[in-house]
Order: C-alpha cells, then sequence, then structure tokens
C-alpha cells in the first residue's frame, strides 16, 4: 500500500475511532502497569505516600479534606485503582463490543484519572494525565452518542476535536519554550542532567555543548510550533509528518526515559489523519 492509499484509509471515521481507541487503551495499560511496578512508592512510607500527601496538600487545599478522602487515596485504594484501570484498557482492547460498554470503560477511565489527577496535584503536573483524561472524556461522549443513535457526526466531531487538542498542545509547548529563556539559550539539557533526568548516552553529551545545544533545543520548539500545519495538503503530507512527531516522541523516551508519553500521543495520531482527510474538501 502507497502513502497515498495508506492516508486514504483514514476517510472512515469509525476506522480512526477505532484506531484512537486501540492507542489510547494500549497507552492507559502501560501507564497503570507501570505505576503498580512502583507500587511500594505509595506505601505511607514511600514518596508518594498519604501522609506525604497530606504534607503537601497543606498549602494547596484543604488538609482535611485529603484526609476525609483517605480512603480513596491510600495505598490499597490506589492499587485498586490502579487495577481498574487495566481492567478497563483491556475491555476496550476487545472487538466488536456494544458501544455502551466502550462508553463505561471510557467514562471509567475519565474518573479514575481525575481522582488520581486529584491526588497527585500536590506533586506536580502529569501531561500525560491531562491527555488521557481529555481523550477518555472525548470517547465516552462518542461512545455515547453512538449507542443512542447519534453516530457518524458526534465520531467525526470527536475526532476533530481530538486532533485540535493534540496540535494545540504542541503549538502551546513551543510558545512557552520560546518564553523560557533556558529552551532560548539551550541551557535545557545542561538543567535536565544536572536534575538526572538526561540519561547517559553519547547523543546527550554532545547536547550539553555549543552550538548543538542551542541547535537541539531550537529544533524542538520550532517542530512543536510548526504541528498545526500537519492538517495542511498535500494528502500523503500528515502521514509522513506524524512518523517525525513519533520519532521526535521515541527520542525523548530514550534520552529522558520517558515511555508513557510516546502512547498517549500517539493515540491521537488517527484523529489528526482523519482530520487532514477533511481539510481539502473544506478549502
Amino acid at each position: 500500500m502507497n502513502p497515498l492509499e495508506m492516508v486514504a484509509a483514514w476517510h472512515d471515521a469509525a476506522t480512526a475511532l477505532r484506531w484512537v481507541t486501540l492507542l489510547g487503551a494500549l497507552a492507559a495499560l502501560q501507564t497503570a502497569l507501570g505505576r503498580l511496578a512502583v507500587h511500594h512508592l505509595f506505601r505511607d512510607e514511600g514518596l508518594l505516600g498519604l501522609p506525604i500527601l497530606v504534607q503537601s496538600a497543606a498549602k494547596r487545599r484543604t488538609p482535611r479534606l485529603t484526609v476525609w478522602l483517605g480512603h480513596l487515596t491510600g495505598y490499597r485504594a490506589t492499587l485498586a485503582q490502579l487495577v481498574l484501570r487495566c481492567a478497563a484498557a483491556v475491555l476496550l482492547l476487545l472487538p466488536n463490543l456494544e458501544p455502551l460498554a466502550y462508553a463505561s470503560a471510557c467514562l471509567l477511565l475519565t474518573l479514575l484519572l481525575h481522582l488520581w489527577k486529584w491526588r497527585h496535584d500536590p506533586f506536580g503536573v502529569n501531561g500525560n494525565d491531562h491527555m488521557q483524561t481529555l481523550l477518555w472524556t472525548t470517547l465516552a461522549l462518542v461512545y455515547s452518542g453512538t449507542h443512542l443513535g447519534r453516530n457518524a457526526d458526534l465520531t467525526q466531531a470527536g475526532l476533530v476535536f481530538l486532533s485540535a487538542m493534540v496540535l494545540l498542545s504542541y503549538w502551546v509547548g513551543g510558545l512557552a519554550k520560546i518564553g523560557d529563556p533556558v529552551w532560548r539559550k539551550g541551557l535545557i539539557w545542561v538543567v535536565l542532567h544536572g536534575n538526572g533526568l538526561l540519561q547517559a548516552r553519547a547523543l546527550s553529551a554532545a547536547l550539553q555543548q555549543r552550538p548543538w545545544a542551542q541547535v537541539a533545543a531550537w529544533l524542538v520548539i520550532l517542530i512543536e510550533l510548526a504541528a498545526p500545519l500537519l492538517l495542511l495538503p498535500p494528502t500523503p503530507w500528515p502521514a509522513f509528518a506524524l512518523a517525525g512527531f513519533l520519532t521526535f516522541h521515541l527520542l525523548n523516551a530514550w534520552l529522558l526515559e520517558i515511555h508513557d508519553f510516546t502512547l498517549t500521543w500517539l493515540a491521537f495520531f488517527p484523529a489528526v489523519l482523519f482530520t487532514a482527510t477533511l481539510v481539502p474538501t473544506t478549502f
């Protein structure tokens, strides 16, 4: 199949929706299993345990509320949430289920992610959780609409919305980096290395040397700012461009060992490909 035929396959909204669901489910499964692998961190004596949560929450929310909700944020409750995430993700991987079953799994993932975000807000913001929450909320609405018999229009609207959100996330990220002198001056790699986040690779050493440090920083900025151009014709262009963005995420995963982000952002790509097929017919 040539690139033109590959992209043409995404004209079908149902096909794009199924791929978004499958990739999203794999991302949810990967994230949940990854956190289960470090479950000791959520014990009371762990770095992400309830006592530290209460202490960290004192400056950002009502501590009494945090304690009151302790039965939902303690060690056993956290493990139960992660197991439920795995179960919902596996359900979404199963083919030919009723839309109501998919909608229920998406809604469960949405609720669990909101609870998780509330629990971890004092520890810092996680973009992966934000994007997954956006994904499952949208898919819950789409599958609910399908169950109610409002299929085509709602599916297309959901895919276009997801496409807009992921491209906007790239663009806003690039814009924010322009405003950050650490990124503009190419110092980000030194900072990441100093924090122990940049892995000891041959490429990592090169990234900390001028002029490559600044070149690499601005390359990241320009890639993110150019994200909306993925929707422009000619038709094969979005597929090639998305392959470049996938390489970008794989490099991040390799250099920074941030593995959750790759599959989560990849789950949005079928929606971008579908939306790109609408542009030539619209303009």
